[in-house]
């Protein structure tokens, strides 16, 4: 379990390292930022889903509130055409 916990964040922090360049792309790195954005707040939904779930192996108990709340960031990230309008607002 902390295996897969650990190879997670190894590649979340590879992706966020690597996509620091593209970021200062126009255009692209709008969108880049968005996706890494988005690959962010899921890792870390999934990463409080596997703490929880080595809490319940320690015989812990797991805290269901907090993934809860770490959750629902991912109902607060625009939609893709929310994004464009906000930007076409602009101009």
């Amino acid at each position: 379990m902390s295996s897969r916990l650990a190879k997670r964040l190894t590649s979340n922090i590879s992706v966020t390292v690597g996509s620091i360049a593209t970021e200062s792309i126009p255009l692209l790195g709008i969108a880049t930022i968005i996706g890494v954005n988005i690959m962010d707040v899921n890792d870390a939904c999934n990463t409080m889903g596997g703490m929880n779930d080595l809490l319940t192996v320690l015989r812990e108990s797991p805290d269901e509130s907090k993934a809860n709340e770490v959750c629902a960031y991912r109902d607060q990230i625009p939609s893709v055409a929310e994004i464009k309008a906000k930007v076409h607002s602009w101009f």
